[in-house]
C-alpha cells in the first residue's frame, strides 16, 4: 500500500507541475498579446498624430498662398491706382 500511495503522490505532483507549466504558458501568451496590442495602439496613435499634423500643414500652406495672392492683388491694384493718378 505504501508504494501505491507513493506512485499516486508522484502522479499528482506531476499533474500539478503540468498545470503550473500550462498556467505559465497562458500567462506568457497573455503578456505577449498585451504587448502586441500596446504596440498596435502606439503605432496607430503616432500615425494619427502624423496624419493630423500633415493635414494642418496643408491647410496652413493653402492659407499662406491665399494671403500671398491677396497681397499680390492689393499690390497690383495700388500700382494701377498710382499709375492713373
Amino acid at each position: 500500500m505504501g508504494k501505491e500511495l507513493d506512485s499516486l503522490l508522484i502522479i499528482r505532483q506531476k499533474s500539478l507541475v503540468d498545470q503550473v507549466a500550462k498556467t505559465n504558458i497562458i500567462k506568457s501568451k497573455s503578456q505577449l498579446q498585451s504587448l502586441i496590442l500596446l504596440l498596435i495602439c502606439l503605432a496607430g496613435f503616432i500615425y494619427l498624430i502624423y496624419y493630423t499634423d500633415q493635414k494642418n500643414r496643408e491647410k496652413q500652406v493653402k492659407k499662406i498662398r491665399a494671403a500671398q495672392g491677396i497681397s499680390k492683388y492689393e499690390y497690383d491694384l495700388r500700382k494701377k491706382i498710382s499709375e492713373r493718378l
